[in-house]
């Protein structure tokens, strides 16, 4: 009875050491900046905001276990593929949620004690066709997927939605 309530206690203890080690995990989110003054109506008025020159900006991030190699290849964002860089930044990532009225509001992106934590920086478009099968599969199952290399191995780091943070409002 004592050994067998052991070596289940010692098998679950193993089960949960190796569910917490691992996979990277990523974080994706965009803001919309959004313009101050709508735009004039040929025919005199206002109409709703006609089209955002501003692009949408995306905050991306990748943390991995402590003592992971990692190299980043590229990013499928959206359907479309970046050359992407990335750097190791400290924890825990804020944001301020408007810049206009409450600077003191802060959105946390990246929670502290969440391993080593790299902010991706989407590079330049690619013109790039999905290689493998399992490739295409991910690109299209989910909004973001960062292409690495984890200790050697390369790895992929699917981000299935992007969360959306409150608009910046264009001064």
């Amino acid at each position: 009875m004592k050994y067998t309530f052991l070596t289940t206690l010692g098998i679950l203890l193993i089960i949960h050491l190796s569910a917490q080690v691992t996979r990277p995990e990523g974080f994706a989110y965009s803001r919309k900046t959004i313009p101050g003054i709508a735009d004039e109506h040929p025919e005199g008025g206002k109409t709703a905001q006609n089209k955002n020159p501003f692009p949408d900006s995306f905050y991306l991030f990748v943390s991995v276990p402590s003592g992971t190699n990692l190299s980043i290849s590229g990013v499928w964002l959206k359907g479309q593929y970046f050359s992407a860089n990335m750097q190791q930044i400290h924890t825990p990532v804020l944001v301020t949620q408007d810049n206009v009225f409450s600077k003191s509001i802060e959105d946390t992106l990246v929670k502290a004690g969440s391993g080593v934590v790299y902010q991706i920086f989407l590079d330049t478009l690619q013109s790039k066709i999905a290689g493998q099968l399992k490739e295409q599969k991910l690109k299209t199952q989910n909004e973001a997927v960062f292409l690495l290399n984890c200790n050697g191995t390369p790895c992929s780091v699917p981000v299935h939605r992007i969360k959306t943070l409150h608009p910046y409002s264009a001064m």
